[in-house]
């Protein structure tokens, strides 16, 4: 990805976010030129206990439709809105569970997380404006 094509790509996600309202959320917006991405096509990492979090775009992302594209974008976008419940459970959960029982909980958790976030990302995606 060039440095017009980034450029344009931070814009566009400033833009999602405040439509998302998270105006007040902070995006650093990231390439990974790793061989490996795990089949996604982008992931967001929320700082915990910020309103901050890190988008990482995958290599392949200019390949993918703007339709793919936009969805991707809101998807990673709507998890900021649930970094804190995932925190309370990361993070205070553990305290009063086994390993063992935390792993499966969680696990469960995340799952859930990501139907969630997909479901929504499904209704409000195809309202917002598509990359140029």
């Amino acid at each position: 990805m060039n440095k017009s094509d980034f450029n344009r790509f931070c814009s566009y996600v400033r833009q999602i976010a405040d439509l998302l309202h998270l105006k007040d959320w902070r995006i650093r917006i990231e390439v990974d030129e790793a061989e490996d991405f795990d089949g996604f096509m982008a992931v967001v990492h929320p700082i915990e206990g910020r309103k901050r979090a890190r988008l990482i775009l995958c290599k392949e992302w200019l390949e993918l439709s703007p339709e793919d594209q936009r969805h991707s974008i809101v998807h990673e976008l709507v998890h900021c809105h649930l970094a804190g419940a995932g925190d309370i459970v990361r993070l205070d959960l553990l305290k009063n569970m086994s390993q063992s029982s935390y792993d499966i909980f969680y696990g469960g958790f995340k799952r859930q997380i990501e139907y969630a976030v997909d479901g929504l990302a499904d209704a409000v995606a195809p309202l917002l404006p598509l990359p140029r």
